[in-house]
């Protein structure tokens, strides 16, 4: 005869349901989808952002970041319209924000460009320049602004000594560059390092000359006023991973040759980069932001003054930070 296998007693089983009742819904909870936007789909730039995501950081905050990748522009009018959440854009937000957009930075995850003017193996100074096209991605993008910035640190006139011509993508450039189309162009890490290799000859680091907004979240001010609570865990989340990257650099390089696809020297000085324009708790010190800000101002052509808080909103990034001091996090 087979034994018959009673189930738990009606005390017991009872306990076991009301053990379940309230212990489920902590792990049923459903993550909040929530979307993040920038321009390129694989680059050094973003692969702090995609590192995280890819370590659960966000996750842990009980948000599904979904990365996608829209054109500059779109992605604005996008983030007005709530059409996406956030964006990773920083340098585009405050031209966007000068302009009058709702738009506002919540956090700065780079203080520095991370930009570099190639050139040609026979260029070796300013004056090999002269007359000579150098190839940038689009007018008063970041790349045009350090082109240009480098350019200036050169002795070299902008608008008499050399021809600026807007190209596109990186990769554009760089084959303009190879087939001696242009002279040189403004190449974004690790786009330098490779070129480098190559036997081009890196001109001008732009993160040496001066500080600038690359990445980092961007919000409308509705979902600012809306969705604070919202907006303060995919801060959470990028400060995770800011403190990750530099905690865990050997597992960041492994990251960006398997993901990004680099070789592992090549990797190795990108993330000794990134980690140094990193900023310090997702913010550019506001000494230093008016001059990043008037910067922009001036290739947007506005004539108004714009203050920080035209641009940034560093009110819930503080409210984290406040939070982790009373009770840092593990």
């Amino acid at each position: 005869m087979v034994p018959k296998i009673h189930g738990p007693s009606k005390p017991l089983g009872l306990l076991l349901m009301l053990l379940w009742l309230f212990v489920a819904p902590c792990h049923l909870e459903a993550l909040e989808k929530v979307s993040i936007a920038h321009s390129v789909q694989l680059s050094a730039t973003i692969a702090p952002l995609l590192y995280g995501i890819q370590r659960g950081f966000f996750r842990d905050e009980n948000i599904d970041l979904e990365y996608r990748v829209l054109r500059t522009d779109i992605g604005v009018k996008a983030l007005v319209t709530n059409e996406i959440d956030y964006l990773y854009s920083a340098g585009t937000a405050i031209r966007a924000s000068i302009r009058g957009l709702p738009i506002r930075a919540l956090s700065y995850d780079m203080e520095r460009l991370p930009h570099y003017l190639m050139a040609r193996p026979g260029v070796k100074s300013a004056r090999d320049l002269h007359g000579k096209i150098v190839g940038v991605s689009s007018p008063g993008a970041s790349g045009d602004i350090t082109a240009r910035a480098c350019l200036r640190s050169m002795g070299i006139d902008t608008k008499k000594d050399v021809i600026i011509v807007a190209m596109g993508s990186d990769a554009i450039r760089y084959s303009a560059l190879k087939a001696g189309s242009v002279e040189a162009i403004i190449a974004p890490l690790p786009r330098n390092i490779l070129l480098r290799k190559e036997g081009f000859t890196e001109l001008c680091y732009a993160g040496r000359i001066f500080k600038g907004a690359v990445s980092g979240v961007v919000a409308s001010m509705d979902r600012i006023r809306s969705k604070p609570a919202q907006a303060k865990a995919v801060l959470r989340g990028m400060l995770k991973t800011s403190r990750a990257i530099s905690q865990d650099k050997n597992d960041f390089i492994e990251f960006l040759v398997n993901r990004v696809k680099l070789e592992r020297d090549v990797a190795a000085e990108t993330a000794a980069v990134l980690i140094e324009v990193q900023t310090k708790n997702g913010m550019i010190e506001e000494t230093d932001l008016p001059g990043v800000i008037e910067a922009e101002r001036q290739i947007v052509g506005v004539d108004r003054p714009v203050k920080i808080s035209d641009v940034a909103d560093y009110s819930l990034i503080r409210e984290v930070l406040r939070e982790y001091a009373a009770r840092p996090p593990p």
